[in-house]
């Protein structure tokens, strides 16, 4: 079964739907840096960063997908439309929710009750905070907190 994720950016009024490979070891090596790279270049902006985010996210999935192929001689399976959405709530089905905060961190989230429960962030726990990028009201701190399933 996948590993759902939904990846919510404060102020946006969306959250971005990851099918799969919802994991941290799966969502943070790219997000984390992309995060940084869009603060950099653009501040803050929440609704153009979750629509690069979607974008990015879109751009590895197909780039896998065709590496896969190259190698197996095989397609990936499903189709180049799923994958990713939007939407403006939760799904209930996920995993892990991310939520990116204006001062930086990244938050990753688990249900309280368990996979299926969660239809609201504030039915979650953070298990880790990372630091994607430093504000004047935060400063520098890669690992915040570390709890279970990080």
């Amino acid at each position: 079964m996948s590993t759902r994720a939904q990846i919510h950016v404060e102020g946006s009024g969306v959250y971005i739907y990851k099918h799969s490979d919802g994991y941290p070891k799966g969502v943070l090596p790219w997000l984390e840096p992309f995060v940084a790279r869009f603060h950099a270049g653009r501040g803050w902006d929440p609704e153009y960063l979750s629509a690069r985010i979607v974008a990015e996210g879109v751009r590895l999935f197909l780039e896998s997908s065709a590496e896969y192929e190259r190698e197996t001689g095989k397609p990936l399976g499903g189709s180049e439309f799923l994958g990713w959405g939007v939407s403006t709530s939760l799904h209930g089905d996920e995993e892990y929710i991310y939520v990116i905060r204006e001062t930086g961190t990244i938050e990753i989230r688990r249900p309280i009750d368990g996979y299926r429960k969660a239809l609201s962030v504030e039915k979650t726990e953070i298990v880790k905070r990372v630091r994607a990028f430093k504000t004047a009201r935060a400063p520098a701190l890669r690992v915040v907190h570390q709890g279970a399933g990080s």
